[in-house]
């Protein structure tokens, strides 16, 4: 006899038990709590982290703060520094040139200078832009200071320092350095705010203090280039602490007047001294290029020639 089509019957499904516990006086089922416990306990990292860079952000400002009050009055001052030209002048007007010395390295440390120095010998000199930053620049290699502070203790803010193949000596032309993008403005943070055409206009003079004497600088480009050398936009600008010759300076300086993001009316010539300020953004660096104040000019007349400046 053929069986059915159809059955009348009911199907048996075997369904499967649940495992669950108690917590907290409630049942729940056991896969949930685990889901539950894993998004805990990445909470509580979280909130961890987070506070443990609150504090340390807390305790670098507070360092820099004290730094800044105890010894930024030693390096900055109000004359302007005049270039180290190592050539005797002449009577007739000479087309500018290479120099053989462009920073003066020799002289007496005020007393305060040599008490910092001593705290920490790697320092080379002190960074000043107005409501910017105001900071010791270190010098050593360009890994250490990645992440240590002017004490040598760890930090994720680091220090400011000047690039291992860029060191200050008399002949060094180009002096270039590095800080942290802080999210908390420390560093180079607000550096990282340069790509904004009011920030060139209104922040273009910096003020690089040796442990001799402070140098004063007008900003003639800023540029957004990407790290990977095979990048369309890289510049090679580390390692360019010297030129062989003036045709290798001018193709320097065109090429990141070329590539700035601003048209800056502020001329450069092969006698000026170089000083850039290097920052990350995400997966870019922002560079920020100034060029020593020349004897004679003032900051009434460069201002004049920032107002002019224009976002190509």
């Amino acid at each position: 006899m053929a069986a059915p089509l159809f059955s009348s019957g009911k199907k048996k499904t075997k369904r499967r038990r649940r495992r669950s516990i108690l917590f907290f006086g409630r049942r729940i089922v056991t896969q949930r709590f685990a889901a539950f416990a894993v998004l805990l306990v990445v909470a509580l990292v979280c909130t961890v982290l987070l506070a443990n860079y609150g504090l340390d952000s807390m305790r670098r400002r507070k360092e820099s703060s004290d730094l800044v009050q105890s010894y930024e009055q030693v390096f900055i001052h109000e004359e302007t520094a005049q270039p180290s030209v190592s050539s005797a002048p002449t009577a007739q007007p000479v087309e500018p040139a290479l120099l053989e010395k462009y920073h003066n390295l020799s002289g007496v440390l005020p007393e305060q200078a040599q008490s910092l120095y001593a705290q920490n010998s790697d320092l080379v000199g002190w960074i000043y832009i107005d409501d910017v930053v105001s900071l010791p620049v270190v010098y050593r290699n360009n890994d250490f200071y990645m992440n240590h502070d002017f004490n040598g203790r760890e930090s994720a803010a680091g220090t400011l320092f000047l690039d291992e193949q860029h060191p200050l000596t008399e002949q060094t032309q180009h002096l270039l350095i590095h800080g942290h993008n802080m999210k908390d403005s420390s560093m180079f943070g607000i550096v990282s705010k340069y790509d904004n055409l009011l920030q060139v206009k209104n922040h273009g003079f910096a003020r690089f203090s040796t442990l001799y004497a402070p140098e004063n600088y007008v900003i003639f480009a800023v540029l957004n280039l990407r790290s990977e050398v095979d990048a369309p936009n890289y510049l090679p600008y580390m390692g360019t602490a010297n030129f062989a010759s003036e045709e290798d300076f001018y193709a320097f300086a065109e090429t990141l007047k070329r590539r700035s993001l601003f048209d800056i009316p502020v001329d450069v010539q092969p006698s000026d001294a170089l000083l850039s300020l290097s920052t990350c953004i995400d997966e870019r660096r922002l560079l920020v290029v100034f060029r020593r104040m020349r004897e004679g000019e003032t900051r009434q007349q460069l201002q004049q020639l920032l107002n002019q400046t224009v976002k190509y």
